[in-house]
């Protein structure tokens, strides 16, 4: 044999051995996986995860068991600081003295293919037993603990700041994580991730984290859904983990088989590059995974209820609790309440002084669309007294570095849609992911960047009519890094090819931003961010408003009551008319019947003369005849 050829064959037998270890090792990598799951009793409760709830005070837990008919009990109580401290590793019940230990009974409700919209999601069977409960009245920024259904695990946590606290807190934001051992070569650095976040988070705390969509990456398979969920429990146990929609939750699917819970039309414009990323899931998975603030379970499309509910009958059942008939004509196609939530696609929440808004770059944001009125209605009522930070998360940024041209062009549609609203309502900043590369802006409008005044100046442009709005792209938490350009746009402040996620700490009208990196922990960018409308002038211009509207009602009130005199008085005369006119009529009546009478007895009396005068004058006809009968027979005689 040649030595060429005997080299290109030596070759080949590498490659093959290569190719043969890595799939041994993605195979170890699946089954250590499934092992927790394995091993795990019916009833013991895995992939933990917290959301916020509807209220201030509310706090929502959900859990997977392997097993059915397991209790959905969450218990929950006070922590003794002091007990924890001296024994860490104690997991019995750490109940503060004098302190009540609540519960509260959730619900179940199984995830199986039968929820998926199109294959290879629907393709093979599956079952996931899934449990959600609400903890409630928990009083703000303090520290509890809790313990889920009989098992004998507790968690600590400290719960929510309560809406409108000006306390400072902390949040992590990221996108596009997925997880490294079911699909380890599209995101190498998922679990490295996970761990940087951890550490952290050890380091300094934060108060929740923020995923703005592509979670799992799972494409319709539902073991990698497994894989991520319980990647992710470290982090999402004991703090809310509030995720919004990517392109692989919730691409278009050829048949939504009536279930996709989001209600809405398979959104693929031809001048975007949307596709079958999801893997037939239509945001099932992700809707049945992630119960985020918005709607009620009872009301929601899906199989929250125990039993299956298509989007139409969902919509229908909201439609009669809430005598909502604003209802599209003809296409059956969803055309729900113009301002309602829709979550996990579309919602938002408060958390401390920020106002969060999640919107779905996978579903229409035009003009006309659902999306787009909730959008403007949701800024139009944010209270900016109480929350005057907005942060809005959407997976596709609107803004893209070269060469993603695609993205680019999807991004110039996104800033069609919505930039001049979000300009309008003053939103301070946008996060998202989707192009997997780190960059922010400058504070841009139309493509470019707006002239502030020095941002801790004090002014920061607060009232300027020329303000943009600074992007923040962190698609960086674990999936294969995109290739950058050098040479970008002049709205480019800042690119790092690196694996990392976002930390923001907010004090007050300051927020400061860090992009830390996966690899060490390191910081590899600064911002450091002023609120546009300032809490102070913003409760000042609310209090205005309120006093000039108490006076306003003030005045309504006395014209109001004025008013009422005013028709009392009309009224009371009315009724004294009416009254004397029946008074008088009752009087009429009397003495039309007194004049009937009175006829009457003339008549009676005139018939009694007329008798009287009849016999008279018989009485003197029949004299006048006898005297006449007399005078004839004195002349016989």
């Amino acid at each position: 044999m040649a030595p060429r050829a005997l080299l290109v064959l030596l070759a080949l037998l590498q490659l093959g051995a290569c190719a043969f270890a890595a799939r041994r090792s993605l195979v170890e990598q699946d089954s250590v996986a499934d092992a927790r799951l394995q091993r795990a009793s019916d009833c013991e409760p895995l992939e933990v995860h917290l959301a916020l709830g509807e209220r201030d005070g509310d706090l929502r837990v959900q859990w997977r068991t392997k097993g059915f008919g397991c209790p959905s009990t969450v218990t929950w109580g006070r922590s003794d600081l002091t007990q924890q401290q001296q024994a860490p590793q104690d997991s019995r019940r750490r109940l503060q003295a004098g302190q009540p230990l609540l519960s509260a009974e959730g619900s179940s409700y199984v995830i199986s293919e039968g929820l998926m919209c199109d294959s290879p999601a629907k393709k093979k069977r599956f079952s996931v037993i899934m449990h959600t409960a609400l903890m409630t009245d928990l009083l703000p920024d303090t520290a509890y603990w809790y313990q889920l259904g009989d098992s004998g695990r507790t968690t600590d946590f400290t719960s929510p700041k309560s809406r409108g606290s000006d306390s400072r807190f902390s949040f992590i934001a990221f996108g596009d994580m997925g997880e490294s051992h079911v699909k380890s070569k599209k995101a190498p650095m998922a679990s490295r991730t996970v761990d940087a976040i951890g550490q952290e988070l050890f380091r300094r705390p934060a108060d929740l984290i923020v995923h703005i969509g592509d979670l799992a990456y799972a494409d319709g398979k539902y073991k990698v859904w497994d894989s991520f969920m319980a990647a992710i429990e470290p982090l999402a146990a004991s703090r809310p983990y509030m995720v919004g929609i990517g392109n692989h939750e919730a691409g278009p699917c050829r048949d939504t088989n009536g279930v996709d819970p989001s209600g809405e039309e398979p959104f693929d414009p031809d001048w975007g590059n949307y596709g079958p990323e999801s893997g037939g899931e239509c945001g099932s998975m992700t809707a049945h995974r992630f119960i985020m603030p918005g709607l009620d379970l009872g009301q929601r499309a899906g199989a929250f209820t125990g039993t299956l509910r298509t989007a139409a009958q969902a919509r229908a059942l909201r439609r009669e609790l809430q005598q909502d008939d604003a209802v599209g004509a003809g296409t059956g196609v969803s055309r729900r309440r113009r301002v309602e939530h829709n979550p996990p696609f579309w919602y938002s929440f408060d958390y401390a002084s920020v106002h969060f808004v999640m919107l779905s770059s996978e579903h229409d944001l035009g003009s006309s669309s659902s999306q787009a009125a909730w959008l403007e209605a949701d800024l139009a009522a944010a209270d900016r007294c109480a929350t005057p930070w907005v942060v809005v998360g959407i997976h596709r940024p609107m803004y893209v570095v070269y060469p993603h041209k695609d993205n680019r062009i999807v991004g110039e549609h996104i800033r069609a849609a919505i930039e001049d609203l979000l300009l309008q309502y003053r939103v301070d900043l946008v996060l998202s992911g989707h192009v997997h590369a780190y960059y922010r802006s400058c504070s841009a409008a139309g493509n470019k960047c707006v002239e502030e005044e020095d941002q801790l100046g004090g002014v920061a442009g607060r009232s300027s009519a020329s303000e943009g709005i600074r992007h923040i792209v962190l698609g960086t938490a674990g999936h294969v890094l995109s290739s950058v350009e050098d040479d970008q746009k002049d709205w480019c402040e800042e690119v790092l090819n690196e694996f990392g996620f976002g930390r923001f700490d907010v004090d007050g009208d300051t927020m400061s931003f860090s992009f830390i990196r996966t690899e060490d922990g390191s910081v590899g960018d600064r911002l450091t961010l002023r609120s546009k409308i300032a809490p102070g002038d913003a409760c000042s211009s609310r209090a205005a408003w309120t006093l000039a509207s108490g006076r306003k009602q003030e005045q309504e009130e006395e014209q109001d009551e004025e008013k009422e005199e005013q028709d009392q008085e009309e009224q009371d005369q009315e009724d004294e008319e009416e009254e004397e006119q029946d008074e008088q009529d009752e009087q009429d009546e009397q003495d039309e019947e007194d004049d009937q009478e009175h006829e009457e007895e003339e008549a009676e009396q005139d018939q009694e003369d007329d008798d009287v005068d009849e016999v008279r004058e018989q009485g003197v006809d029949s004299k006048l005849q006898l005297q006449s009968a007399g005078a004839a027979s004195a002349s016989l005689a």
